[in-house]
């Protein structure tokens, strides 16, 4: 191209220029920022189109300024644009006289950023997804094999327009995968950093001001990323079907570590709640401490939770129907506090829960044992009433002769005071022949009857099993005494003082409630006496 050529495109784009509206200027600006700077090299494609900016490529090509050619990558064919070589200097002269003294504003340029993550921030908090789980290159070594959805394209595209970003094109090298990446602005400012930095300040902002469905959601989401609509309502904890519904529309779909960092205040608080709520359910039903452990134990981890398969539940109840449905029942209770988690037929429960229930028992358990059979089980409990000095309390809804032959050989010849609460009045007629051997014993049998006569059962207002030695020392066991050993891995563990204190505590608010009141609640009440 001769001198007066080169001058004639550099006039005329000059002269074009100085006629266009602001706004027109800057996508000017825009196509010739992209295609000099941030379009380049092999099997990469152009994306002018959809930014809305073919018109001006149209009006740049007709000048001269931009010059167009054929580029293929085996079986595709794609537009290379480039500047025209005798104007590349020009170009690059006109663009930081122009284009990049807007960039230095640094505070409109932040104002502009945060309108535009604010009035798109769903849109805008996929692409913060995409930069922070991906490793985003700023030059042209593309790092990534992905694409964008949609939405994430849209706000791409609103960035290109205003030059804070671009989005190219690109097929792989291995193989004819076609593929997107988006390159924010570089020069004069780092505009990455800056998007980052404006979209962390109004995630906080949003996260602070969730509604409680909301932030109930984004927890359920932060344990089961990939959850469907069914998930949520499933787990709904105590909010409506259409509460739920509602929430997930507003909530964002992200997984990434940036995010979950961010996360962290609103997890705290779920935290804060999920620790009372466990500590009171210890407290008030010790075998529950059991179960839950063995939730965990059956449990396979996976991200942010522990899933137990629904083949693992189905092969357990071929084994041990009872121990199945006891383990539901204690199911229904964590779920209903939203700390066991159903999906399908699987459960699922929070690692969240796994810290807090590793900490509200780390050193509330003294001693644990773990029984091989039978003996091994008796041989323990009859050790530990021998070890009694004064009182043996008994609290098991099971209580019977066994149970008392246990008791009885443990204390030997030692005079104990043994007080007794159960849920089984066939030990009634048991008792007097141990009271007739100088044991002050005394019992209270609190029970519903069912069943047809000869065939009664009985039910109880008590789930647990303990005996308390001296009223210092309180075991826990997970079947009842007189069938611990039975089955594999049954255990007693002993509570630290504080534990064992309120389980004391509620013994003796069970032992001396008056029998009325039991009665107005529907319970049979019995009791054996030495007067």
């Amino acid at each position: 191209m001769s001198i007066s050529e080169h001058s004639t495109i550099k006039t005329d784009f000059e002269k074009f220029f100085q006629g266009l509206s602001d706004e027109k200027k800057t996508k000017i600006l825009v196509v010739l920022d992209y295609v000099l700077n941030y379009k380049s090299g092999d099997r990469v494609a152009h994306k002018l189109v959809e930014m809305d900016l073919w018109n001006e490529l149209n009006e740049l090509s007709k000048l001269g300024v931009i010059e167009t050619t054929d580029g293929y990558h085996r079986d595709f064919k794609y537009d290379i644009v480039f500047i025209n070589e005798a104007v590349v200097e020009f170009v690059q002269g006109f663009i930081e006289r122009h284009l990049h003294p807007k960039f230095l504003e640094i505070d409109k340029i932040r104002q502009e950023i945060r309108e535009l993550v604010t009035n798109n921030f769903r849109s805008a908090l996929k692409l913060f997804e995409e930069i922070t789980q991906y490793e985003y290159a700023t030059t042209f070594t593309l790092s990534s094999e992905h694409s964008y959805d949609t939405e994430t394209r849209d706000f791409g595209n609103l960035l290109s327009r205003q030059g804070f970003g671009y989005f190219i094109g690109y097929w792989t090298v291995k193989a004819a995968t076609y593929y997107d990446e988006f390159i924010f602005r570089e020069k004069p400012i780092d505009l990455k950093t800056l998007f980052l930095e404006i979209i962390k300040e109004e995630i906080k902002i949003k996260l602070s001001s969730l509604s409680p469905q909301e932030r109930w959601c984004m927890f359920l989401r932060y344990v089961n990323p990939d959850a469907r609509d069914e998930f949520f309502l499933a787990n709904k904890s105590k909010f409506l079907p259409e509460e739920i519904r509602n929430a997930i529309k507003k909530i964002p779909e992200v997984k990434s570590k940036a995010f979950m960092d961010l996360f962290e205040p609103v997890l705290n608080q779920i935290k804060s709640k999920f620790s009372v709520t466990l500590r009171n359910i210890f407290l008030r039903d010790v075998h529950s401490l059991w179960n839950f452990s063995l939730f965990l134990a059956l449990g396979d981890i996976q991200g942010n939770m522990y899933r137990i398969g629904s083949y693992k539940l189905n092969k357990l109840k071929e084994i041990d129907s009872t121990k199945f449905n006891e383990i539901m029942e204690y199911v229904d209770i964590f779920c209903r506090e939203g700390i066991v988690l159903k999906d399908y037929g699987d459960l699922i429960i929070p690692t969240l829960a796994k810290e807090i229930f590793e900490s509200e028992t780390r050193g509330n358990i003294v001693e644990s044992k773990i029984f091989s059979d039978k003996l091994d089980a008796e041989t323990f409990i009859c050790d530990l009433v021998a070890k009694a000095e004064k009182k043996v309390k008994i609290w098991d809804p099971y209580v019977n002769k066994s149970t008392l032959q246990l008791i009885s050989e443990g204390m030997g010849s030692k005079q104990l005071e043994v007080r007794i609460l159960a849920s089984t009045p066939p030990i009634l007629k048991d008792l007097p022949h141990f009271s007739e051997r100088g044991i002050d014993i005394q019992a209270k049998v609190i029970y519903k009857k069912r069943g047809k006569q000869g065939d009664e059962k009985y039910d109880s207002p008590f789930h647990d099993r303990y005996l308390i030695i001296d009223d210092m020392k309180v075991w826990h066991f997970g079947p009842s005494l007189h069938g611990a050993g039975f089955k594999d891995a049954e255990m007693a563990i002993q509570l630290k003082k504080e534990w064992g204190e309120t389980i004391l505590e509620l013994f003796e608010h069970n032992w001396e409630r008056e029998k009325e009141k039991w009665e107005q609640r529907g319970w049979e009440v019995r009791e054996f006496k030495i007067w």
